[in-house]
């Protein structure tokens, strides 16, 4: 067993060769926790999925600041994703918490995006990092979710919905 070298996540532990599946009460993580198998046999890849999951605030507030201008933006190529997946929530008119969200902009909408999942795999020879974004810190992956792909360079590369 090796130390997932992660200075926010000191106790998680992985087999090299065999996949990371840790729901949030296996590891004090809010989020569900996954690296593919092909990943945890290589270090270097293993560093940066602990370099990100040490830096995760910051990369969601990346994924809510990119949403929240793509939203706006009707030239951005994830526009119409990104909006049919708010103003579905939206129309549902319920957020965990909150009485009515009928009134709410879409940007507000984005402020109560939360991290369900993390996830990193290799597509093509390269490392991605996955965040599923959910409404509400209590959001499960059984609910609609926002997932934003980084590459290697921490850079938004992809967005999609699930419902």
């Amino acid at each position: 067993m090796l130390i997932l070298n992660s200075a926010k996540y000191q106790d998680i532990l992985y087999e090299p060769g065999e996949k990371i599946d840790y729901l949030p009460k296996e590891t004090g993580i809010p989020f569900i926790f996954e690296v593919s198998d092909d990943l945890t046999n290589d270090i270097n890849a293993m560093n940066q999925v602990a370099l990100f999951l040490d830096d995760i605030d910051s990369f969601r507030e990346k994924a809510l600041k990119y949403i929240s201008l793509a939203s706006r933006n009707t030239t951005d190529l994830y526009h119409d994703e990104i909006c049919s997946f708010l103003e579905m929530k939206r129309d549902n008119g319920y957020l965990p918490g909150i009485d009515s969200i009928k009134d709410f902009s879409l940007e507000e909408m984005v402020e109560h995006l939360w991290i369900v999942r993390f996830i990193s795999y290799k597509v093509d020879k390269s490392q991605v990092f996955v965040l599923y974004l959910g409404f509400g810190p209590d959001s499960s992956l059984f609910d609609e979710v926002l997932i934003v792909f980084f590459n290697t360079n921490k850079e938004v590369f992809l967005i999609s919905y699930e419902n």
